[in-house]
């Protein structure tokens, strides 16, 4: 069921008390020293049983990642259950909803559309991490059609950098593309992987930990604030990169994979 499109109108100040609320509950999140342990562990014993000290429940016999994603969310809802009761209007419960339906669960054209404008009635920082998940879709569609020559890709209006750029960077495979007059954030990324060969697991898996780190960046001046609805997003867009990177440890730690997670861990530390 799609959710209704909602408006924020109120002052920042009508955000103060929830604001107050959840900056209390900030010492939730994993720290810097929590990742630098976890990036250190060698099996996923070791792993469940860390989390299990650290605010999350779950069963140490655990080895389905479906099950194991379960697990993360219950504090999750039990918080937005919380903040539903505190929060001044409906807009913070919608965006965060739609947000984590767009990166967890699927992404389709419906949520994207809603997600759009969702983010047109809030702020310059709805609006910005609106474009940034439009980014991803558009990567990720462009490349599945590069491995897949069957299928033609899905291009989303809206982000940063319109299609024509996209085509070039992807078929050129990251070579002399100049976006820096479109969207400067991302060029450092594509200068790095300018000598790409080929578009695998391990790419992918560079491009989505860059894109959170943008994420993560653009949360900065949003995170520091008093009180407002920015500060709340940040709150809770902070808590879904984190349920992102344990997933991933998870997998890492389940499936025998190889590559080095510390620099992402680290990037959801203050």
């Amino acid at each position: 069921m799609t959710l209704p499109i909602s408006s924020h109108s109120v002052p920042p100040e009508d955000y103060a008390y929830l604001s107050g609320f959840l900056k209390a509950r900030e010492t939730r999140f994993f720290k810097k020293e929590d990742f630098i342990a976890i990036s250190r562990l060698m099996n996923l014993s070791e792993f469940l049983d860390y989390m299990n000290k650290h605010g999350y429940k779950i069963l140490s016999s655990v080895e389905d990642p479906a099950i194991f994603e379960d697990y993360l969310w219950i504090p999750f809802k039990n918080e937005i259950a919380s903040v539903e009761k505190l929060a001044p209007e409906e807009y913070l419960i919608t965006f965060v909803t739609l947000f984590r339906k767009i990166l967890f669960w699927k992404r389709d054209d419906l949520l994207l559309s809603d997600f759009k404008l969702l983010s047109k009635n809030g702020t310059s920082l709805t609006l910005l991490l609106s474009k940034l998940v439009i980014d991803r879709f558009n990567f990720f569609e462009k490349i599945r059609s590069i491995l897949n020559k069957t299928i033609d890709w899905s291009f989303e209006e809206g982000g940063n950098l319109d299609q024509t750029l996209i085509n070039a960077i992807f078929d050129t495979y990251l070579k002399s593309i100049d976006i820096s007059k479109q969207y400067y954030t991302w060029k450092p990324f594509f200068e790095k992987e300018c000598n790409l060969k080929q578009y695998d697991f391990d790419f992918m898996n560079r491009l989505d930990s860059f894109w959170k780190s943008i994420i993560e960046t653009s949360l900065i001046t949003a995170y520091w604030q008093t009180y407002g609805l920015d500060y709340c997003i940040s709150y809770f867009v902070k808590w879904f990169l984190e349920i992102e990177s344990l997933t991933k440890v998870f997998f890492t730690l389940r499936f025998g994979l190889h590559f080095d997670l510390r620099e992402e861990l680290y990037l959801h530390v203050r």
